[in-house]
Parts: C-alpha cells; structure tokens; sequence
C-alpha cells in the first residue's frame, strides 16, 4: 500500500459471465432520413430469477424501435438481451438490501454491457451508431 492510499475491498456482490443472449436487427424499408438526428423509441425490460441460495440469473433487454410494425417513422427495430450470473454473501442476504441490489445495481450494470454492442451494430447499418444514454432507474 501506498502511504495514504487505501486497500481496495472486493464487494459481497459479484457476477459472472455476462454474455449476448439475443441480437435481432431489422432495417426498415418504409424508413425515410429527413433529419440529421434518428428519434426512436426506447424500452429497456429485465428479468430476475432467483435460484436457490445467494444466486440469481438476471437479463436486461434494450429495444429500439417495434419489431412488429414498420408502418412507423423509425429508421430500425433492434432487441439485444444480455445476461449474467450473480451471487451475494450471507451478509447481504441477511440485511435485506438484496432487492435493491438486484434490481438496480444488476440491470446497471448489463446496461453497460449492452452499450458497446449496440452501438457496434447500429454503426455497422446505414443509419448513425446509436449510443444509448446513462439511464435513471430509480424512476
């Protein structure tokens, strides 16, 4: 340790292997570009299941756009799921602050992961790369 410095403490919280689960993206041909900037509509879906003891399977969806109807004014319809592994100590079982972190600092984090990938693939189109936001998930 540096003089001052501090030690750093792993957290009680950890996950493992987070990996693309679904990819799909579908340009749309009634599309056309009259603006520079792309408006398209966002929703972001999880899923937390609990596995037995101090583990959860958790996966965030992104979808741009409607999959199911092209009779729109979006450039594109895209759903990119990732999914991770976590597991947490007795300690924060036993606190009760288990919800919060799954719920919150989970989807927080894959969101990260989602980040890069979509921008990859949408820069990868004809339109511009999308870069998804820093997203406020205590509304």
């Amino acid at each position: 340790n540096k003089k001052g410095g501090e030690c750093m403490k792993v957290s009680e919280f950890q996950y493992t292997n987070p990996h693309l689960t679904e990819m799909v993206f579908m340009e749309n041909p009634n599309f056309v570009m009259n603006k520079e900037k792309i408006e398209i509509t966002e929703n972001i879906l999880s899923n937390i299941k609990k596995i037995e003891g101090n583990h959860a399977v958790i996966s965030v969806s992104l979808v741009l756009g409607d999959l199911d109807d092209f009779e729109n004014d979006q450039p594109f319809a895209l759903k990119c799921t990732v999914e991770a592994e976590f597991e947490w100590s007795e300690k924060i079982q036993n606190d009760g602050k288990i919800d919060i972190l799954l719920e919150k600092n989970a989807q927080a984090l894959l969101i990260g992961y989602l980040r890069p990938i979509v921008a990859n693939i949408t820069n990868v189109s004809k339109f511009p790369a999308y870069n998804l936001p820093f997203i406020n998930l205590n509304e």
